[in-house]
């Protein structure tokens, strides 16, 4: 599964940090639509896709990768 999902994002993410990296996206996007629904779903679920989307990109952006080991 995650060949499939690697072959459609281009991630600056080594090798090495990729299972963590989807780890942390699924996850926290996750929480974000649990928290939403237990809350009753005060705002729109386009809100809602475009508050994750811009987490995750944002995230990814900022992520730093240090020097291979």
């Amino acid at each position: 599964m995650l060949k499939n999902i690697d072959s459609q994002l281009q991630l600056n993410v080594p090798d090495r940090l990729k299972r963590y990296t989807y780890s942390y996206l699924v996850n926290g996007s996750l929480a974000i639509i649990q928290e939403w629904i237990q809350e009753g779903f005060i705002v729109s679920s386009l809100e809602l896709a475009e508050l994750i989307f811009s987490l995750a990109d944002h995230s990814l952006l900022a992520f730093d990768p240090l020097e291979e080991k």
